[in-house]
């Protein structure tokens, strides 16, 4: 079956410091990912490892250097601006800042019949009956509907944009740090609905996270990056009975429980992440690895399979065993 997502050798610099004559930072590299139908993957690691941008690149909000995004077979670079906009539609995308991502003049109802206006569909089908079932299915009082933005909680901003994203009945949902701006009892609330939407709708969900218990919450397949490249992808189960990558490891050792902001008795992460903009030789994570070898500090290792799993590190050898 096709994936509903492919990702082939995905690259993606910025450029940063201009002034200075402009350094190319490595944002993302040679990324190989997909995501099949109905399959609810998540995307963890530290800050800055390159998470959002490529949910970015993957919904062509971001044009990569190189690669190719496919969705449902269809190349998106090779896509006239036309038929790209048509297909948009079907994919769409939760931020982490609900607020800054909704219109702050408009009201809920012209927020959520906006995507009908931007895809053509006509005044019917943004008529009040499907405002109230987008409202009614993300859990907000009806009588929100008049307000803007700034007149709502945090978590009903998030709501409005859950609700907006499904407007057009979307066949994939990426939600980038969805909860991480929420009190604790809201994240609570955003995840269990987002899980029953999931179900509900028999959507592809791609949650993006540096925590893993949210991960966990929702999450089948686990991808974790590190630098901007995938050092690890496994099975949900598999990788948080036994993670393959020492990165792996070491954050799952080195993350607090769910709304635990202080993590009493756990060790943190030794070592600060290198810069994107002078990546280390070798594997990007051999400057904080507790197993490195000499050959991690010349050669990049690739993704291998390793039991159920991909782990791109060279503890792994050549037959696969961990």
């Amino acid at each position: 079956m096709t994936p509903i997502l492919e990702m082939r050798s995905l690259s993606k610099t910025f450029r940063s410091g201009i002034r200075q004559g402009g350094r190319l930072v490595h944002a993302l590299t040679d990324i190989d990912l997909t995501v099949e139908a109905g399959e609810s993957l998540g995307i963890v690691g530290e800050s800055g490892c390159g998470k959002s941008t490529l949910a970015r690149c993957a919904l062509r909000l971001l044009k990569p250097d190189k690669g190719s995004v496919l969705y449902r077979g269809l190349d998106l670079q090779d896509l006239p601006p036309q038929e790209l906009r048509t297909l948009r539609s079907e994919f769409q995308i939760v931020f982490q800042d609900s607020l800054a991502s909704l219109n702050p003049r408009m009201t809920v109802r012209e927020i959520l019949a906006e995507p009908f206006e931007v895809h053509r569909r006509g005044r019917q089908e943004a008529g009040a009956r499907r405002m109230t079932e987008l409202i009614a299915e993300v859990g907000l009082d009806e009588s929100l509907i008049h307000r803007r933005p700034a007149e709502l909680s945090g978590g009903q901003q998030q709501r409005v944009a859950i609700a907006r994203a499904l407007a057009l009945n979307p066949r994939l949902l990426i939600a980038d740090e969805p909860v991480s701006a929420l009190d604790a009892s809201v994240q609570t609330q955003i995840l269990n609905l987002l899980g029953q939407i999931r179900q509900g709708h028999g959507i592809s969900l791609v949650m993006i996270s540096h925590s893993f218990p949210v991960i966990r919450y929702l999450c089948s397949r686990i991808v974790v990056m590190y630098l901007g490249r995938i050092v690890e992808d496994a099975p949900a189960d598999e990788f948080f009975r036994a993670p393959g990558h020492p990165y792996s490891r070491a954050l799952l050792e080195s993350m607090p429980v769910m709304h635990q902001k202080s993590p009493a008795g756990r060790p943190a992460l030794p070592g600060e992440v290198p810069s994107a903009a002078a990546p280390p030789p070798g594997c990007p994570f051999h400057p904080r690895c507790p197993s490195v070898l000499a050959g991690c500090r010349m050669e990049i290792p690739p993704l291998r399979v390793c039991g159920r799993a991909k782990v791109a590190c060279f503890l792994v050898d050549q037959d696969g065993e961990c």
